[in-house]
């Protein structure tokens, strides 16, 4: 059985509102936490620093598949912006329902 102090997490939008807090107290608990995001390196709040940071494009299996390697958990909370979301809601839905349905293809790929 794997402790959470080994537990090796994944967690998509883990720079957001709710993921960034999630991200903040499972470190707490020992779990080693991957973030990945499609911010650029700049754009990192300091709190991150001391997490994996992944950048990647949801369109690239590679970079799916990258994210997905060597991880036990993967808590998804990446999805369109509110802003993107007010704009254009079927979009943005469109959008993020097709990115969960990639990460799952590669998740299952690793």
């Amino acid at each position: 059985m794997v402790k959470p102090q080994d537990k090796r997490i994944l967690v998509t939008g883990g720079l957001g509102y709710l993921g960034g807090r999630l991200s903040q107290h499972l470190a707490q608990t020992g779990a080693k936490i991957r973030i990945a995001t499609r911010r650029t390196l700049d754009l990192f709040p300091h709190w991150a620093d001391h997490f994996e940071m992944v950048t990647y494009d949801g369109t690239s299996d590679e970079d799916l598949d990258r994210l997905c390697e060597g991880v036990d958990v993967i808590i998804h909370l990446a999805a369109a912006n509110e802003h993107r979301s007010a704009a254009d809601p079927a979009g943005a839905l469109m959008d993020t329902g097709v990115a969960t349905v990639r990460l799952l293809q590669a998740a299952e790929r690793q």
